[in-house]
Order: structure tokens, then C-alpha cells, then sequence
């Protein structure tokens, strides 16, 4: 099922030894969107970030430990994606190229994609700003340890979902998306670490907020 709205796939055909969930993987990253797993079982279709928990995680507040690290070297000023379609002869099918440029990175790099699948030049274009803007996410990660298994409106911290994070030692101040959660329970009660990355790399939005590992002051 999905949440990102209907989109035709056109004809789809399983590869050889290929399973259901690596095939709706596959169909999936041609239109920029992901797989979730659901608690009961279910696996949504989606764009993350459309999701929001209550409150916030604040160094000196509910902030246990924490760590951050922002760096610029998986971001390309121009991603390629070079791809061609299932069917036909001649350039117009079998070269389908499409680029995506990210003027904040540093210039004269340059990553060429070559997709395990046929893509026509839509889906081409699609993948290059995909690849863009996943990889202007991954830029910033943090992981975070907070205490009890719920924000403050009382629901389980949930993959996908975005929370204002805010960390002076962490240098961090923004809306990150929830990547994965650890929950835990022991004699010094229950906590949750939750591994945190921009919006972006998990196709939502920047978390926008231009403290985030720049200077405080």
C-alpha cells in the first residue's frame, strides 16, 4: 500500500531468484520512494518526512547523550544517471541520460549512475534528483539517546517520522528525519536511541535551518 500517491509502473516483470519485497524495492527507487515496514506486518510505500512527533529532543531537557557528524563528501556538483529502455533501437532508446546539479557542492565533482534497471528519461530525471538530494541528507547524521520509548504526545518513536532535534555540544539544530530505532529497558529503566539523518535522504525535506553545523552564537 501506499501513501505517495498512485503512480503506473508500467509493465513489471520479477527477475530470476528475485522476491517480492526486492522487487518492490526496485520499482520503488525508479519513482523516489521507499519501503517501510509497518508494525502489523504491512509494508508502506512512501515519501518519509510527511509525519511529525510531538515536542522535541533537547540537549540539558530529555537529551541523554548524543553524537553528530556533517560532511560534504558523498555530495556531487553533477549527478549523471545513464539508463536505457527495455525495448527499441537507436539513441533515443537506448541512451536516456538526465543529471541533477547540487550547486552546494564542490565543484568539478562529478558521479555518473549506471541503474540495474530500464528507465526512459522521466524516471532518468527522477533518479538523478533522487541521488541529489538523498545524498545532501546523508551530509548530516546524528544518533541520539533519550529517555522512555515515547514523545510527548505519547506515541513510539517511529522510522521515517521527523523531530526538531536541538544540541549546542552537538552543534545541531533542525528537523531530522528518524532513520532507525533502538528501544531498551533494563535495571536503569527504559530508553530509546534513535539514529537521525537530514529530511532529505530519506526524500523529504531539508530540515532547513542554517545553525546546524555552522557557528552558534
Amino acid at each position: 500500500r501506499g501513501r505517495a500517491g498512485r503512480q503506473d509502473a508500467g509493465g513489471v516483470r520479477a527477475n530470476p531468484g528475485e522476491t517480492v519485497f526486492q522487487l518492490a524495492n526496485r520499482v520503488s527507487r525508479k519513482q523516489g520512494l521507499y519501503l517501510k515496514a509497518e508494525s502489523d506486518g504491512t509494508v508502506l510505500i512512501t515519501k518519509h518526512g510527511k509525519s511529525r512527533h510531538a515536542g522535541a529532543i533537547v540537549e540539558g531537557a530529555n537529551m541523554l547523550s548524543g553524537e553528530a557528524t556533517f560532511t560534504d563528501r558523498d555530495r556531487f556538483s553533477k549527478n549523471k544517471v545513464k539508463a536505457q529502455t527495455g525495448t527499441g533501437t537507436g539513441a533515443d532508446k537506448t541512451q536516456k541520460e538526465a543529471e541533477a546539479e547540487d550547486d552546494g557542492a564542490r565543484s568539478g565533482r562529478v558521479k555518473v549512475f549506471m541503474p540495474d534497471q530500464t528507465l526512459n528519461k522521466g524516471e532518468a530525471k527522477t533518479q538523478a534528483d533522487h541521488l541529489k538530494t538523498t545524498r545532501q541528507g546523508l551530509g548530516v547524521k546524528a544518533t541520539m539517546r533519550t529517555q522512555g520509548f515515547r514523545d510527548l504526545g505519547g506515541i513510539v518513536w517511529e522510522t521515517g517520522w521527523l523531530v526538531y532535534c536541538q544540541s549546542t555540544m552537538l552543534r545541531l539544530a533542525q528537523d531530522m528525519a528518524i532513520e532507525s530505532v533502538d528501544l531498551q529497558q533494563d535495571s536503569n529503566g527504559s530508553t530509546s536511541t534513535l539514529r537521525l539523518v537530514d529530511p532529505k535522504a530519506l526524500g523529504g525535506k531539508g530540515g532547513g535551518n542554517s545553525r546546524s553545523g555552522g557557528a552558534w552564537g
